[in-house]
Formats: structure tokens, sequence, C-alpha cells
């Protein structure tokens, strides 16, 4: 008859052994996803305009999130299926930005300056697909203006 207590430490071995290889497998599976979650896009638009590196928000997590928690010089492109009327406000956001928003043709038709720390809401005035936050009066020094087109955006996961 085996020895019960080594049994034991078997098990515990074999079970402890398990947990591992399964840690290591999520791990591996959370790595992959976070590569693919994380997308910038360098944009194109008429007059010239290139805008590079800017991180996609393209599902509602990253879209909710936004740049809340962000410093600095936040920018980030919103990019949704269906045009409808969008709200922003900027909870939680540490610096003060510009959000342009776009039609499905891709005409930039409303810019607004937002405050940080605020929960003032910016309302597009008509439907929109795109929306694209810059630091404040970055709209204006990139020669972004209404009536602007988006005419091209090349994407990339990390």
């Amino acid at each position: 008859m085996s020895n019960p207590a080594s049994y034991r430490g078997l098990r515990a071995a074999a079970v402890l052994s398990s947990i591992i290889v399964v840690s290591a497998l999520v791990f591996s599976v959370f790595q992959e996803t976070l590569a693919q979650i994380y997308t910038e896009c360098d944009l194109y638009f008429t007059g010239d305009i290139v805008i590079n590196s800017i991180p996609l928000a393209d599902n509602s997590t990253q879209i909710r999130r936004g740049l809340s928690g962000e410093g600095g010089a936040g920018k980030m492109l919103f990019s949704w299926e269906t045009e409808v009327i969008r709200t922003f406000w900027m909870k939680n956001t540490k610096s003060n930005l510009s959000i342009g928003f776009f039609d499905k043709e891709g005409f930039l038709f409303q810019v607004a300056d937002m405050q940080a720390g605020t929960e003032e809401k910016h309302f597009s005035n008509r439907p929109a697909l795109f929306a694209l936050e810059l630091a404040k009066g970055q709209f204006k020094l990139t020669g972004l203006e209404l009536g602007s087109r988006l005419i091209k955006k090349e994407c990339r996961a990390f």
C-alpha cells in the first residue's frame, strides 16, 4: 500500500502544475488580445494634411473610456458603424481638448472646445460616424477646418 502523505504531495504538485500551465495559457491569450486591441491610425485629409499615430477607439469599452485619466497632449479617433448624434464629456480627463465631428462622407462639420475635468456634455449637431479629439487648438494649428475631409485612414494593430 502506498504512503497517503506522499500521495497527497503528488496530488498537490499535479494541481499546482495544472494551475501554472492554465495561468500561462490565459496570460498568453490575454497578451494576444491586448496586442489586437491597441490600434493606431495615420489620418489623411484634404489639403495634404496628415496626422500620424492617432489611437483608435472603435469598440464600446474603448469609446467609453476615451482619454479619461490621460494627461498631456491627448489625441484619439473614435469610430462607429452607424451615424447618430454623438455626446462627449471630459470627466476624469486631465487636459483641455477639442473635438471634431465627421459625417459618413468624412467631412468635418463641427469642432468644439472641451474643458478638462468637467461633465459638460458636447453634442454633435448632426449624426457623426467619426469623432477626433486633439489637444485644444490643434485643429487650427494642423489646418483642419469645417469642410475638411478625412479621405483615408491607415490603421495598424499592435
